[in-house]
């Protein structure tokens, strides 16, 4: 779960930062364009966060009910 979260907020703060690069040149490129309202990438955030979250949870819990001791044997 650890190694997910770390790959996920590296992930987040990629995409935002370039969202956010973009966005600033479309703004400065067009007359009509707006900028990204905060709640709408606070959003993103939080459904990107969850469902990587989601995604590592039941093979974790799958690989935590297998006692040290076989899964070991059976490597």
């Amino acid at each position: 779960m650890v190694e997910n979260a770390i790959i996920t907020w590296l992930g987040i703060a990629v995409g935002l930062v370039l969202a956010l690069a973009l966005n600033a040149a479309i703004v400065g490129a067009a007359d009509n364009a707006t900028r990204l309202p905060v709640g709408l990438v606070l959003l993103g955030v939080v459904i990107v966060w969850g469902i990587g979250a989601v995604a590592t949870l039941l093979p974790a819990l799958r690989g935590a009910s297998i006692p040290p001791v076989i899964a070991a044997r059976s490597v």
